[in-house]
C-alpha cells in the first residue's frame, strides 16, 4: 500500500468537497483562504492519515476572519465546532486531557495554514475549567495573538456549545521551519 502523502493538497486540487466545506463557512476571511482552510481540514483528517484522523475528520469549521489590527498586523479568528464521541473520553468519560491537547494543536494550526504555511510547536499548555461529557458540541474558537518572524502566539478556548460554559483555554506557541536552530 502506497503510504499518503505528507504535503497540504495545491489551490489546483481544489474538489466539490472542499468547495462545499468552504462555502459553509462565515466570516471575514476570502473564499481562497477558506479553501486553504477546508483543504487543510480534509487533509488532517483523511482515512488513513495521521494520528486521531478520526477527530479531526469531524471538526467542522464554521467562521473564518482574518483581519487587520489596530498596529496593521494580521490576525486571524476561527470557530470550529466537535461532537465528543466515545474516541475522546477519558474513564470518567468526559473529554480526554490527551483529547484536549490534540484539538488545541490542531484548531490553532489550522486557524494559521490559510495565512502562513509550515510552522512547528514550540509550548503549548491548557488549563480545564469543566468538564465536557459525551455528546456534548463543543465550540472551538482559535485565535492569533502575535505572528512574529521567530514565534507565533495563539490562544483557544473549548466552550460547550449549548450552555456557552467554559471547558478548556489554552495557548500555543509556534516557531517557523527554519527557525528551530539555536540562536545563543
Amino acid at each position: 500500500m502506497k503510504p499518503a502523502s505528507k504535503t497540504l493538497p495545491s489551490t489546483a486540487d481544489v474538489t466539490p468537497e472542499t468547495l462545499a466545506i468552504a462555502a459553509g463557512i462565515s466570516g471575514s476571511a476570502t473564499l481562497e483562504q477558506k479553501e486553504v482552510l477546508a483543504r487543510s481540514i480534509l487533509f488532517f483528517g483523511r482515512p488513513g492519515g495521521d494520528f486521531a484522523a478520526d477527530v479531526a475528520s469531524r471538526i467542522r469549521p464554521v467562521r473564518y476572519d482574518v483581519f487587520q489590527d489596530a498596529t496593521n498586523k494580521t490576525r486571524t479568528e476561527m470557530e470550529c465546532e466537535l461532537v465528543v464521541g466515545d474516541d475522546m473520553l477519558n474513564y470518567h468519560r468526559t473529554l480526554h486531557g490527551g483529547c484536549t491537547a490534540y484539538l488545541i494543536d490542531v484548531c490553532t494550526m489550522h486557524s494559521l495554514i490559510p495565512i502562513v504555511q509550515g510552522h512547528l510547536t514550540l509550548s503549548m499548555d491548557f488549563v480545564c475549567h469543566a468538564p465536557a461529557p459525551h455528546g456534548v458540541t463543543l465550540k472551538i474558537v482559535s485565535k492569533t495573538i502575535t505572528l512574529g518572524k521567530r514565534v507565533f502566539s495563539l490562544r483557544c478556548k473549548i466552550y460547550d456549545k449549548n450552555t456557552g460554559r467554559l471547558c478548556v483555554s489554552g495557548n500555543h506557541l509556534k516557531v517557523p521551519l527554519g527557525t528551530t536552530e539555536s540562536r545563543l
